[in-house]
C-alpha cells in the first residue's frame, strides 16, 4: 500500500492546484513554465501511487520511493503557500487571484522558480530512480519502443525524403510516429502532416486530407486541380528544410517516391531479449513485468512470434486476460504449434498469433470486434459510435446491473488492452476519443466477418454496413434485415450519395443504429425513419445542409443517442419541435443544434428536465441570432442527473443560470467553447455548502472568462 499520508497530501495539494492554479498562471515566462512541468509532474505522481501494489517484489525500493516523494509534496505545499500569501499581499487578492509583476515582488518571484527548478529536478531523479530499479514505466510516459533504440535516430536534418521499409506488423508505423511526435521535431516545423494512404486510396481525397492537416481551406465542389493549386500555393517557398517520410511494405514504392538507397530504413526483427521485454510488459502488467512460474511457456510463445512487434503485442494481450496457471498457458503454445506445423514463416506466425487472438476472445467481444470490418482501411473511428453501436446491437452484456454505457466503455477497454485496437486521440477528460486498428488487424476482421456473414461488400444481405461512395443504394433498398447503417467515412466522400441513401432508407424496419453524420449535402430524412421503433441511435451531426428531423421522432421510445439534432423552426410545419424530445425518456446522448429563438416556444422549455437518462449533453448554438435566444436557452434546464456537459457558441455573456451545482450535482466533465461567456453567473458555485464534484474542465483558448464569481 502506499503511505497514506502521502496519498491524502498529493490530493489536497493537486485539489488546490486545480482550484487556484488558474490565477498563478496569469504569471508569464519561466515561473509559468516551472509551475505548469511542477503541475504535470504531481499527476504522474499520483498515478504512479495508484499502482504502486503491482510491485510485490520491490517493496524494500517503494519505501525510500515513497520516502523521497513525501518530502517533495512537502516541499510542494510549501510553495503553493507561499504563492497564496504573495498574492494576498496584493491589492489584486479580492478581484480572482489575478497575479501581476510588482517591483517588490520580483525577489518572490525569482526564488519561488528556483524552488520549483529543484523540485522539478527531485521529481526527474526519482523517476530515474523508478526506471532503474522497478524495471517498469511510469503510466502516462511516451510508450517504450523496443529494439529501436538506433532505428529511432533517423537523420532528419536537411532530408528530402526518408523511406520506412518492411513486412506488415514490423513496427514501421511506430517507428515514423515517434520522430513524428518528438519535441524537437516539433519544434523545427511550422506544420506537421500525417496522412494514410490505404491500398485503394483516391488521390482527391488525400489532397482534402492534406489541405485539413494544413488548415487551410477545401469546398465541396474544389476539383483536383483546384485542391492540387491550393496545397501548391500553402508550401510555395517552404521547401528549404522540409521533410517527408514515407512508410511501405514494398521497396519500389519509396524509390518511385524519390527516396535514395542511403535513406531507405529497413527495420529489423525484434532480438530474442526484446521480444522478451516487450512481452512481458504486456502480458504481464498487473504483476509488474514478473511472472517467474509461466516463464517457460511464455518465452517458447514469444519465439513463435518471429520478433514480430505487432504479432507480440497482441498475443502479449490476449495472455493478460489468462488464468495465470501453467496448464492455461501450454494450451495455447500447443494450439500455437499447430497453426505453424505447415508454414513457420515470419508471415505466417503473425497471421496465427492474430487468428489464437480473435479465437481466445470472449463470446461478447467477438460481435465487437468484428464491428471494425465496416470502416475503410486507415479510418479514424469515434469511440462512441462505437460503443453505442455495441450497445444497439445487443453485444454488450449487462453485469450486475452496472449502466450499460459502462459495460461498453469496459468492452472498449479490454480490446485496448489486447492490442487489438490503437488509440490515436483522447478528449480533454483523459478518456479515449477515436481510435483505428493496424492494417493487417483488419485484413483478419474482414475474412472472419465475411466468412460469418456478419458484413459484406455489395449490401444486399448483410445486417451492417459503412456509407462508401460504392454503396448502391437498390442494394439497401432491397435489404430488410439492415440493423446498423454507419456513416464511415467523415468527409465530401458520403456527400455523393447521401441523398440517394436518404430516399431508401423506408425498408430496413428493424434498423437500430443510423449514422449519416457529416454528409454535408443532406437536407432532409424521409418521414418513414419515425416508425424505425427498434432505433437507438440517431447520428446527424455535422450535416450543414439538413434542416430539421420529420415530425414525430418523439415516438422512438427506444433512441437512446440523438447527435446533431436541429429543432425544427415555427415555420416547419412537418419538421420535429425540440417538445417531443420529452417522450424520449431512453435518451442518454443529447447534442442540441439551437440558432433561432422559434426553435424552442414558451411551453417547450421544460422538454429536458425530464430525461432521466440523460448523462451527455451538448449545445451549440453556432451562428445564432437574435438576444431572444438568450433568454430561452438560459432556461433550458437540462436534467439533474447529468455527467457531462459541452456548450459550444453560447451566445450570452453570462453563464446560464443552471450551471450550478445544485441543478447539476453530479455533473463532472464540463467543457466551453468558442462564444461570447466572459464571466460566470452568481449562481455558478452555488450556497456556501454546495460542492462541484467537476473532475475534468476544459476552456477553450480563444474565451475571455472572467473567472472571478
Amino acid at each position: 500500500m502506499a503511505d497514506a499520508v502521502i496519498t491524502t497530501l498529493l490530493k489536497k495539494l493537486l485539489k488546490s492546484l486545480a482550484e487556484e492554479g488558474q490565477s498563478i498562471l496569469h504569471e508569464c515566462g519561466e515561473f509559468k513554465e516551472q509551475f505548469e512541468r511542477f503541475q504535470s509532474e504531481l499527476l504522474l505522481m499520483q498515478s504512479f501511487l495508484k499502482d504502486v501494489a503491482r510491485f510485490k517484489s520491490k517493496k524494500e525500493t517503494i519505501r525510500t520511493v515513497i520516502g523521497n516523494l513525501r518530502e517533495l509534496v512537502f516541499d510542494a505545499e510549501d510553495v503553493l503557500a507561499d504563492c497564496q500569501l504573495h498574492s494576498g499581499d496584493t491589492d489584486s487578492f479580492s478581484t480572482g487571484w489575478r497575479i501581476c509583476f510588482h517591483p517588490k515582488r520580483i525577489p518572490w518571484q525569482y526564488q519561488a522558480v528556483q524552488r520549483l527548478k529543484e523540485i522539478n529536478a527531485k521529481i526527474k531523479k526519482i523517476k530515474e530512480q523508478i526506471a532503474t530499479y522497478l524495471d517498469v514505466p511510469l503510466p502516462n510516459q511516451p510508450e517504450s519502443v523496443y529494439g529501436c533504440s538506433d532505428q529511432r535516430a533517423l537523420p532528419y536534418d536537411g532530408i528530402l525524403a526518408i523511406g520506412v521499409v518492411g513486412m506488415g506488423g514490423l513496427g514501421k508505423t511506430t517507428i515514423a510516429q515517434k520522430i513524428f511526435n518528438d519535441r524537437e521535431v516539433e519544434g523545427r516545423f511550422e506544420r506537421r502532416m500525417w496522412v494514410s494512404v490505404s491500398r485503394t486510396f483516391q488521390e482527391e481525397q488525400i489532397m482534402r486530407t492534406m489541405l485539413r492537416k494544413l488548415r487551410s481551406d477545401a469546398s465541396v465542389g474544389d476539383d483536383r486541380a483546384e485542391l492540387l493549386r491550393k496545397i501548391n500555393q500553402y508550401l510555395m517557398g517552404k521547401g528549404n528544410g522540409s521533410s517527408v517520410i514515407i512508410t511501405s511494405r514494398n521497396e519500389i514504392v519509396v524509390r518511385r517516391m524519390g527516396v535514395r538507397e542511403e535513406r531507405i530504413h529497413k527495420p529489423k526483427f525484434l532480438s530474442g531479449e526484446d521480444s522478451w521485454l516487450l512481452f512481458r510488459k504486456i502480458a504481464f502488467a498487473e504483476s509488474g513485468g514478473e511472472c517467474p512460474e509461466l516463464e517457460d511457456a511464455a518465452k517458447e510463445i514469444v519465439e513463435k512470434c518471429k520478433g514480430l512487434p505487432l504479432a507480440i503485442k497482441v498475443v502479449g494481450g490476449m495472455m493478460l486476460y489468462k488464468s495465470p496457471r501453467y496448464h492455461e498457458w501450454k494450451r495455447i503454445l500447443d494450439h500455437f504449434r499447430d497453426e505453424l506445423k505447415e508454414n513457420d514463416s515470419s508471415e505466417r506466425g503473425l497471421m496465427a498469433s492474430l487468428e489464437l487472438s480473435y479465437d481466445e476472445l470472449p463470446s461478447y467481444l467477438k460481435p465487437c470486434f468484428l464491428c471494425f470490418s465496416t470502416f475503410p482501411e486507415g479510418c479514424v473511428i469515434s469511440k462512441t459510435q462505437l460503443v453505442y453501436w455495441w450497445i444497439g446491437e445487443g453485444f454488450v452484456p449487462l453485469r450486475n446491473g452496472r449502466p450499460t454505457t459502462e459495460a461498453g466503455e469496459d468492452c472498449f477497454s479490454e480490446l485496448t488492452n489486447r492490442c487489438l485496437i490503437e488509440v490515436v486521440d483522447k478528449k480533454y477528460n483523459g478518456t479515449i476519443y477515436t481510435c483505428t486498428i493496424h492494417d493487417m488487424v483488419r485484413d483478419l476482421v474482414l475474412k472472419i466477418a465475411e466468412d460469418d456473414a456478419f458484413y459484406s461488400k455489395d449490401g444486399k444481405s448483410c445486417r451492417h454496413l459503412g456509407i462508401k461512395s460504392d454503396l448502391d443504394p437498390k442494394h439497401l433498398m432491397a435489404n430488410q434485415k439492415l440493423r446498423a447503417l454507419l456513416s464511415t467515412v467523415k468527409t465530401t466522400e458520403v456527400n455523393k450519395i447521401a441523398s440517394s441513401t436518404a430516399k431508401a432508407l423506408c425498408k430496413p424496419q428493424y434498423l437500430r443504429i443510423l449514422d449519416v453524420s457529416y454528409c454535408q449535402n443532406l437536407r432532409t430524412l424521409p418521414s418513414c425513419i419515425v416508425n424505425f421503433k427498434k432505433l437507438e441511435v440517431l447520428d446527424v451531426s455535422n450535416c450543414g445542409s439538413l434542416e430539421c428531423l420529420p415530425k414525430g421522432l418523439g415516438r422512438l421510445s427506444n433512441l437512446e443517442v440523438l447527435l446533431g439534432f436541429k429543432p425544427a423552426r415555427s415555420s416547419q410545419l412537418e419538421g420535429c419541435r425540440i417538445g417531443e424530445l420529452k417522450n424520449l425518456t431512453k435518451l442518454r446522448m443529447l447534442a442540441l443544434q439551437i440558432t433561432r429563438a422559434d426553435q424552442i416556444e414558451d411551453d417547450e422549455i421544460n422538454a429536458l428536465v425530464n430525461l432521466q437518462e440523460l448523462q451527455y449533453f451538448s449545445m451549440s448554438c453556432f451562428d445564432c441570432d437574435g438576444s431572444d435566444l438568450i433568454a430561452k436557452v438560459d432556461e433550458l434546464f437540462p436534467p439533474r442527473q447529468l455527467q457531462e456537459l459541452c456548450l459550444e457558441f453560447y451566445p450570452g455573456k453570462m453563464s446560464p443560470m443552471w450551471l450550478n451545482p445544485i441543478s447539476l450535482t453530479l455533473l463532472r466533465f464540463l467543457s466551453i467553447s468558442s462564444g461570447n461567456i466572459a464571466e460566470f453567473h452568481q449562481s455558478f458555485l452555488g450556497p456556501d455548502n454546495a460542492v462541484w464534484k467537476i473532475e475534468a474542465l476544459m476552456l477553450d483558448s480563444n474565451l475571455q472568462i472572467n473567472l472571478t464569481v
